[in-house]
């Protein structure tokens, strides 16, 4: 229920003016804040979350021009808070898992004590087994450090008992001068009884059914990853990322390496190469023990070459790319192109090509179109000895008092709108949702406890009715359907030059009531009416004061009027009253 500037991590800024003094904030050289505030101790607490490291440049202009300015350490990891804030979460369910269907229940709770300190618990228990967890995270000009630690107690088949540790260390940090970011690196230790829950509940059964499965975090002993990201400004940007994790009882080590290099020119082409490397091997256990899997190994160098066709700035232009993988000695190809059509980009294409040194070559396309009450899509492939069709259909139906309406999908919280008459009229940012023939729409989706716009554009919309409003805005619990109701006017719409019986125009600004006197218009510049009535005949009243003089009547009939066109341009007097 938080406002977006205190949801995730951003530190608390405090410094003091000595005058009414701008104070702005800058990372990685871009200001994302700036405020005025006032002489002595001020605090800035509300800064939105940003990129995921760089430390904050603060500057205070005073108001007689000096400047002094300072800095804040800003890095994060997973679980920082921001300094007063608290997260807490209760799960209770029953495990899904093939090996058992037991009940369990998860509680965590995290607490931003400042800047640079947030403790962390947690605690899961289920059937013969419990695990508790504690940690902390700590930000400082050295980066985003952060430790925690689990203890897990498990009953395992026949008796036995398994009780061990696991501890663990994160870290991240932007190195601002090189603009080089680690995003995260970790690393975890485990004792030889630690156990998680899922292969707790599989260990039980293999050993009494003397069957075999896979963990990758059976009997694990480390774990250590990393992933660096260095920008080369124009030139590009590169990434590196690893794994290497070990397990009790093997010699056998799993290791993950990938590298890339990617840049893009100024004509919107742009260049990839990516390098992967691999050395796969899961824990595997027995009644009997832990025995050693296959092991895997893999290498593979991709380029690939990606571009636009057609000129720039137009939404719908197609962009080709085209890719070389190396792997394992041997080539291939790929060739694609992509776009999208229609009115909002509804419809999107894609046709691919893939060439290999074996023979196995292939041909696929794919399309989906964005309908006003539901996606569709096809896709195929053809290779030697093969060929592959599918289609796939989504779409929502919401039952209420007005009946049944249709949509392109519902998120978990959502709005129902109501506009009798108006069908026709596309939904503000509805995912091409109109007004149906009953007058209702769906809104897919709302962000809850947020202000959200909800709108309809007349487009698509009968002629005869006109939006009374065309904008809501609309504040939303998590998991609500919200109904909105949009007020309609139907009939002709008319354009009426109103002149007194003696010749003068009807002051600018007067009233245009119906016969029930109801405000329905007003008279604007060239004593000119613009009004919407669905009688073909009648009388308008028109005032501008309370005295009889001060007011007329205006008679009007349609009946030989082309009803076809969208306005009616009439000329009338305008008799006393």
């Amino acid at each position: 229920m938080l406002p977006e500037s205190q949801r995730g991590y951003a530190p608390v800024i405090r410094g003091v003016a000595r005058t009414n003094a701008q104070v702005s904030v800058h990372q990685n050289g871009q200001e994302i804040y700036r405020t005025t505030v006032a002489p002595g101790p001020f605090e800035i607490s509300d800064l939105y979350p940003t990129s995921y490291n760089g430390d904050l440049d603060v500057t205070v202009l005073e108001a007689d021009g000096t400047r002094s300015q300072f800095s804040v350490p800003f890095a994060a990891v997973p679980e920082s808070m921001r300094p007063g804030a608290s997260r807490y979460s209760f799960t209770l369910g029953r495990t899904r898992d093939a090996a058992a269907k037991d009940l369990f229940a998860d509680v965590t709770y995290q607490y931003g004590l400042s800047n640079s300190l947030t403790p962390n618990g947690g605690l899961r228990i289920s059937n013969g087994y419990q695990a508790i967890a504690m940690g902390v995270t700590h930000v400082s000009v050295l980066g985003a450090l952060g430790l925690n630690t689990a203890y897990s107690h498990a009953m395992l088949a026949q008796g036995k008992r398994a009780n061990g540790w696991m501890a663990g260390v994160t870290y991240s940090k932007t190195f601002q001068r090189t603009d080089t970011t680690f995003s995260l690196a970790s690393y975890r230790y485990s004792t030889q009884n630690y156990r998680e829950l899922g292969d707790v509940q599989s260990e039980r059964r293999y050993q009494l059914d003397s069957g075999i499965g896979l963990s990758s975090s059976y009997r694990q002993r480390s774990r250590f990853d990393i992933s660096l990201n260095q920008r080369l400004g124009k030139a590009g940007s590169l990434y590196l990322s690893g794994l290497t994790q070990d397990y009790y009882g093997s010699s056998r080590r799993v290791t993950q390496l990938q590298a890339g290099y990617t840049v893009v020119f100024e004509n919107d082409v742009s260049l990839s190469l990516a390098f992967q490397r691999q050395r796969v091997f899961s824990g595997q256990f027995a009644g009997a023990g832990f025995l050693e899997s296959t092991e895997n190994r893999e290498s593979s160098v991709v380029v690939t070459v990606f571009f636009p066709l057609g000129p720039r700035g137009s939404d719908s232009r197609p962009f080709f790319s085209s890719s070389v993988n190396r792997a394992n000695g041997e080539n291939t190809y790929q060739a694609s192109i992509s776009g999208t059509l229609g009115q909002g980009q509804s419809m999107n294409y894609g046709l691919d090509v893939n060439y290999a040194h074996d023979g196995q070559n292939a041909i696929g396309g794919n399309l989906h179109k964005q309908f006003a009450n539901v996606s569709m899509g096809i896709n195929a492939s053809h290779g030697p000895g093969y060929w592959q069709a599918a289609a796939s259909a989504r779409g929502a139906v919401a039952i209420h008092s007005g009946g049944i309406t249709f949509g392109p999908y519902l998120s978990d919280t959502f709005a129902l709108i109501e506009a009798k008459g108006a069908t026709g009229a596309k939904v503000f940012n509805g995912q091409s949702t109109a007004i149906d023939s009953n007058g209702y729409a769906l809104m897919p989706s709302l962000v809850p406890y947020q202000r959200n716009q909800v709108g309809l554009m007349p487009e698509g919309m009968n002629s005869k009715v006109e939006l009374n409003d065309g904008q809501r805005q609309v504040v939303p619990y998590a998991g609500a359907a919200i109904k909105v109701q949009f007020k309609t006017r139907s009939g002709n719409a008319l354009l009426i030059k109103a002149l007194r019986e003696d010749g003068n125009p009807v002051p600018i600004g007067a009233d245009v009531l119906d016969e029930q006197g109801v405000i329905i218009g007003m008279v604007g510049q060239g004593s000119q009416a613009y009004v919407r009535t669905g009688n073909m005949h009648g009388k308008l009243i028109l005032r501008w004061g309370e005295a009889a003089e001060e007011q007329c009547e205006l008679p009007y009939d349609l009946q030989e009027e082309d009803q076809q066109q969208p306005l009616l341009k009439l000329k009338g007097v305008c008799e006393s009253r």
